[in-house]
């Protein structure tokens, strides 16, 4: 995949310095979650627990430890930011609608998950806030389970917080209907997309999405072109071949 600028802006803090290498026995904290790893020649321990939130203010979850069983672990620890596993429906904390003839420009964001590494082998992913479970989808049978999270989709980059933990994307939205567009709950498809850093902030593929009087014919399109000044930070769990869903308007919106 093809960078955008010649000159690499370094992740943020505190991705920069993980990706590097970490010492064994160290213990991360990363936003909501909280970890160590150990090992030997042959083996490795993890041990993580996230954070929940309890009379307003974090609180340690229950630990939990999974032993790794390999043949040479005598590689370095790294961990490294990356998108969802799965699609993050993400449910506006007002009540939006987006008027006839209307566009609009959305800015979502999404929790990173912590990739750790020793040597080659991935260890584990991990959600640096532990999301809650959803299906989105027509009915039980045709859908999908998909993580569940709140927005306020901001129209202005100067209306939203810095965080080195999430991912914002951009979703364009047009609507060539005739009536208002209910936007009561955002389907964004993380694993299709690319993650890039800007130095400054994590973003995603920009997505767009014109609703027409046919909503069968409406297409889901994920942008090539990275943000301005951004490098690439992963790329898309599972592509998409040329970028575009069909039958955008159900994949996107319920």
């Amino acid at each position: 995949m093809t960078l955008s600028s010649e000159v690499k802006t370094p992740l943020l803090a505190p991705w920069s310095e993980l990706a590097g290498g970490v010492a064994v026995g160290t213990v991360l904290e990363l936003d909501r979650l909280t970890l160590s790893l150990r090992h030997n020649a042959d083996e490795c321990w993890l041990q993580y627990n996230h954070a929940t939130e309890r009379d307003g203010a974090p609180q340690p979850g229950a630990a939990q430890s999974v032993r790794f069983l390999l043949r040479a672990a005598d590689g370095s620890i790294r961990i490294t930011p990356q998108l969802a596993d799965r699609p993050v429906v993400t449910r506006p904390l007002t009540s939006t609608e987006l008027l006839p003839r209307e566009s609009a420009t959305l800015l979502v964001s999404t929790a990173l998950w912590a990739r750790v590494e020793v040597g080659a082998q991935t260890l584990a992913e991990l959600p640096t806030l532990r999301p809650s479970d959803t299906w989105f989808g027509a009915n039980t049978r045709e859908g999908e389970l998909c993580y569940a999270s709140h927005t306020r989709a901001r129209l202005h980059m100067d209306n939203l917080q810095i965080s080195p933990f999430r991912a914002i994307t951009p979703i364009t939205i047009r609507n060539d209907g005739e009536d208002n567009l209910k936007l009561e709950r955002i389907n964004v498809p993380v694993p299709h997309l690319t993650l890039y850093c800007d130095g400054t902030r994590f973003w995603t593929s920009a997505l767009s999405v014109t609703r027409s009087e046919n909503l069968a014919t409406a297409k889901l399109h994920i942008e090539a072109d990275p943000p301005p000044r951004a490098i690439t930070v992963a790329p898309p769990r599972r592509p998409i071949r040329g970028g575009v869903f069909d039958r955008a308007v159900e994949l996107l919106f319920a």
